[in-house]
């Protein structure tokens, strides 16, 4: 997802969709979806501009590790994961702070 514009392996948010909301996503796509659309911005069937690529494929242009890795790299799902624990790290650090 380096300088691309959307963020997420599981998702289409682009980068200021999930600026504004870490938390709450939605998996809107799978590992099958993903390789269909390398497939699309490899063989370019419909002869787009690379921005028109880009936007079809929303941001899947290299062949996706998960291929040979049956695993998931979903950024935006990390972040708002890690946000909400930062939060309840920080509530628990302050009751503690509170009542010693």
């Amino acid at each position: 997802a380096s300088g691309s514009t959307y963020i997420c392996t599981l998702c289409d948010a682009t980068r200021f969709e999930a600026s504004q909301n870490l938390i709450f996503h939605s998996i809107t796509r799978n590992h099958a979806e993903n390789l269909e659309r390398y497939e699309v911005w490899r063989s370019n069937p419909y002869h787009e501009t690379v921005d028109e690529l880009r936007d079809r494929v929303k941001g899947i242009s290299a062949k996706p590790f998960i291929e040979t890795v049956p695993s998931i790299d979903a950024l935006h799902c990390d972040i708002g994961n890690a946000a909400e624990f930062y939060k309840i790290f920080q509530f628990e650090i302050g009751e503690v702070y509170k009542n010693p």
